[in-house]
């Protein structure tokens, strides 16, 4: 019986080790993302439906060929008697029935058109062309998912240390009304001045309370965001410092050419100027290679011969002035998001590099105001300062110590926003 208990207290220790979530970290939230954001498989789809078009414009021929068929009954009128079937006969009349006789007669055609103008690989040119835009926009789509993932990450990370900040001061605050009893009991300081830490204590519940709110709903976007459910998305871990040095604004220029979004608008280009050569095409003729079988009665021919159109109207004008327009178009669109990208660029770079100053300043306080608060719980233990001192400076270490906080989640955002700029997030 204890052998049998002692096995099924190791499976349970087993098994809630098994199931237990692992943290979250930047890069296993980001990982998670690239498989399960929903807008990166809706991407996913749309470049498996284009891959899959290029089927369609792969064949020999552009057109299908023509079939057609057709049997029936002729009247065939006797031979005469120098021994000559008319070509073209009459219908008989009622008295002449006798002189003539009903005979079979079927003919197949087939036609086949021929393209000459090189139309078959600038259409397979024009769908690799889109199929390399739906890379390029599948990349922008992963791009930004990871973006907002990212973000979500690092609020989630700065929710998390908002409440371990606001559970030290709930600390801080209970041993100071432990203190204010016993000081109040003992006659050393007034009974109002107990109150007045308790009230210090309850707005730091609040804030405490409110704090875990926020994590709550931050965590549960950041499961939204990765098709999680709120059970399988443990705590996160991150210390929201980069060590990776800034690039240089030169080399965080160079990735502007090289974003997925202005790459999507480039094969879109690609392919407008291919179906504009495929409308172009239209002006030399595609001619069409036909053959024929006939049977009457007896008789039997083949025959076989080319039928040319000549496109004097209609040669694809209309079709080749769109998507020259529209190749047009693309390329001002190019330069505009090529501009964006580089002020996006320049903005990030600059906004981090402020950033990062920031926070240094700020963190370098943290040693010292943990040492101050030490300080000030000692020496109001000791009687040498009032309570009103402590609580003062209390807030004031705690706005300081949150500053620092907002300053790293601030930088950590910008970062990220700097690495989708450049393409580096990917």
């Amino acid at each position: 019986m204890v052998g049998t208990r002692r096995n099924l207290l190791l499976l349970c220790a087993l098994t809630s080790t098994a199931l237990a979530v692992e943290p979250l970290t930047l890069e296993s939230t980001l990982a998670a993302a690239r498989r399960r954001a929903p807008a990166v498989l809706a991407a996913d789809t749309a470049l498996r439906a284009e891959r899959a078009s290029r089927v369609g414009a792969t064949p020999l021929f552009g057109q299908n060929p023509t079939i057609e068929a057709g049997t029936g009954l002729v009247v065939q009128p006797q031979t005469d008697r120098v021994g000559v079937t008319p070509l073209v006969s009459p219908m008989p009349s009622p008295g002449r029935i006798a002189d003539t006789r009903l005979g079979p007669s079927g003919w197949v055609q087939v036609s086949v058109p021929v393209e000459i103008a090189g139309q078959r690989w600038r259409r397979v040119a024009a769908v690799d062309a889109r199929i390399q835009a739906r890379v390029a926009e599948r990349e922008e789509v992963l791009r930004q998912a990871l973006l907002v993932a990212g973000n979500a990450f690092y609020r989630a990370v700065h929710a998390g240390k908002v409440v371990e900040l606001a559970e030290d001061s709930v600390a801080l605050n209970m041993r100071l009304v432990d203190a204010s009893r016993r000081m109040a009991a003992a006659g050393d300081i007034a009974a109002l001045d107990a109150t007045l830490a308790e009230l210090e204590l309850a707005t730091a519940q609040q804030a405490r309370t409110a704090a875990e709110g926020s994590r709550r709903l931050v965590m549960a976007e950041l499961a939204s965001l990765l098709a999680l459910e709120r059970a399988e998305v443990g705590a996160v871990q991150d210390s929201l410092t980069r060590t990776d040095p800034l690039p240089t604004m030169d080399d965080a220029l160079r990735g502007a050419a090289e974003r997925p979004d202005v790459r999507a608008l480039l094969a879109e280009k690609r392919a407008a100027q291919q179906e504009a050569h495929v409308a172009a095409a239209g002006a030399f003729p595609t001619p069409r290679v036909k053959g024929s079988y006939q049977y009457w009665n007896s008789e039997q021919s083949v025959m076989a011969w080319l039928e040319v159109p000549i496109p004097v109207f209609e040669r694809g004008q209309g079709e080749e002035a769109r998507a020259r327009a529209r190749a047009a178009g693309l390329q001002a669109e190019i330069d505009a998001a090529t501009r964006s990208a580089r002020a996006e660029i320049e903005h990030a770079h600059g906004a981090a590099t402020e950033l990062a100053q920031t926070r240094a300043q700020l963190q370098s306080l943290q040693a010292e105001t943990a040492r101050l608060l030490a300080d000030l719980e000692h020496r109001y233990n000791e009687r040498t300062i009032d309570l009103n001192t402590v609580l003062t400076v209390q807030r004031r270490v705690i706005q300081a110590r949150r500053d620092a906080l907002d300053a790293a989640l601030q930088e950590m955002l910008v970062r990220l926003w700097l690495d989708a700029a450049t393409g580096v997030l990917r």
